[in-house]
């Protein structure tokens, strides 16, 4: 009797571990240097720029380190949960915020900019952008897929595929 109920303790003690051991293992690790492939890249009508040539990103356990290069260099540090923080960048700033999202096999970040006007010195212009980062390929493709909107231009979308490079 004293056997049954140890062995029926340790197998709910273990189901109860397991979820969560197996939800961290799913989470998508983004970590690595990624080079943008411009045959699978989509832009629309948008400039090539809006899509960075490379990026590198350091992924910790509660922060994500993303480093953006192309015709500007920008570095961010954000915590991994959902709460905003300012970047500071070439032409303005922005209040972004990151998180995990479809059970962590994506990341989302969500951000609003204020861009300063190099044409006209003090007016600035506010965006929102939306990214949605996914991994396929064994983790060896990124796809970002980002939402911008503008009081200006209106709103449009942009799809960035890149390949690891290490």
């Amino acid at each position: 009797m004293k056997m049954r109920s140890l062995v029926g303790t340790s197998i709910i003690t273990i189901s109860l571990l397991a979820p969560g051991r197996i939800c961290y293992a799913q989470k998508a690790n983004f970590s690595g240097s990624w080079q943008l492939d411009q045959q699978r890249t989509e832009l629309g009508n948008i400039p090539a720029s809006a899509a960075s040539n490379s990026i590198k990103v350091d992924q910790r356990k509660d922060s994500i380190f993303i480093e953006r290069i192309g015709t500007t260099h920008v570095l961010e540090g954000l915590p991994m949960n959902g709460m905003a923080a300012q970047v500071r960048f070439y032409g303005g700033t922005k209040m972004a915020a990151v998180e995990f999202v479809t059970g962590g096999l994506s990341m989302e970040e969500s951000a609003s900019y204020i861009l300063d006007s190099a044409a006209i010195p003090g007016v600035v212009y506010p965006l929102t952008s939306k990214e949605v980062w996914t991994l396929s390929d064994s983790d060896r493709t990124l796809q970002i897929v980002r939402t911008v909107s503008t009081v200006s231009n209106g709103n449009y979308s942009i799809k960035a595929v890149y390949t690891k490079q290490d």
